[in-house]
């Protein structure tokens, strides 16, 4: 969805996190699955 790729404004800039980024990441993903599973 286009919700997942829009920035975010209230993250400070930090430099890369790939370990937050992963993390993240997995978020978005469990979120996608959990709204295909309600669908």
């Amino acid at each position: 969805m286009a919700m997942a790729a829009a920035p975010r404004p209230k993250s400070p800039p930090a430099p890369p996190d790939p370990c937050g980024r992963h993390r993240l990441q997995l978020a978005v993903d469990a979120l996608h699955r959990e709204i295909g599973f309600l669908e």
